[in-house]
């Protein structure tokens, strides 16, 4: 509270927004290499098919990445009013960032675009699951075909060449 106060100080009083063009840079600084692609995603964390259905665990929302050489998920911090509520996380819990390098990756799995009246009854969303050295599990991230993020995304994996 006290740092947050001083920020709050320092600045006039007001919280200075960063601009998404200041935020990509301030990552690509970072992480050491221009980013290709982003997008906001649903991450599943599924076993099997034992946890479907009502005993699924609920989908955390994660901001994710590409460079030339990997694969970055970010978990957010920040909880909507209604996550506070129905979860016990701590809503200022730092952002937890995985990588995965992309000459890990074993498997990428985009299921194809769905054709004639499916294409029209189907959900807009794609489940792409990322299968890597490290973990039996795979990453699934629910990705939305509407958004040109998403679209640029989905191409970029989908032209990954894992395991080779």
């Amino acid at each position: 509270m006290l740092h947050t106060m001083a920020a709050l100080l320092q600045n006039g009083g007001v919280k200075k927004e960063t601009s998404p063009k200041e935020y990509w840079a301030a990552i690509a600084e970072e992480v050491g290499e221009p980013v290709r692609a982003y997008a906001l995603a649903r991450l599943i964390d599924v076993d099997g098919p034992g946890q479907t259905g009502m005993f699924a665990p609920r989908p955390e929302w994660g901001l994710v990445f590409i460079t030339d050489s990997a694969l970055y998920v970010e978990r957010g911090s920040s909880q909507g009013w209604l996550q506070r509520l129905v979860t016990n996380r701590p809503a200022q819990q730092a952002p937890e960032r995985s990588t995965i390098p992309i000459d890990s990756m074993t498997k990428v799995i985009i299921p194809p675009p769905k054709t004639g009246l499916r294409r029209l009854l189907a959900a807009p969303e794609t489940t792409v699951e990322i299968h890597h050295e490290g973990t039996p599990r795979a990453l699934r991230l629910v990705l939305d075909q509407r958004g040109a993020n998403d679209k640029l995304l989905i191409g970029i994996l989908s032209g990954l060449k894992p395991g080779g």
